[in-house]
């Protein structure tokens, strides 16, 4: 029963007391450009805050936590992205006289 016991706290301590340890890095796969580890999310949130566009936090499972990118955002575009829109040509119309645009001395338009 003690032999069992002790085996079960074995497996049952390493989860308990494992503490997340959040990296500040540009990718996951790439550690050479970690700049922090921080038991404190707030603490690695605040780093990459202050540091330039790139860097990401990463949990101890290699998932990217901070910064959130909105499911919206799709593609690498931002929501003030421009995007072009091919519009149809407009008709021309040939043999359509225009309404003149002579004025006379107050101004007024006099459609001759």
């Amino acid at each position: 029963m003690k032999k069992a016991l002790e085996m079960k706290n074995s497996i049952v301590a390493p989860l308990i007391n494992k503490e997340e340890i959040y990296r500040v890095r540009k990718a996951w796969n790439q550690p050479g450009t970690q700049v922090g580890a921080y038991k404190n999310l707030n603490n690695a949130k605040e780093t990459v805050d202050k540091l330039p566009a790139g860097y990401h936090v990463y949990d101890s499972n290699g998932s990217e936590v901070y910064p959130i990118v909105s499911s919206a955002v799709t593609n690498n575009q931002t929501s003030n992205s421009s995007v072009a829109v091919n519009l149809p040509v407009a008709k021309t119309y040939s043999g359509v006289k225009l309404a003149s645009s002579s004025k006379d001395e107050n101004g007024r338009y006099t459609g001759g």
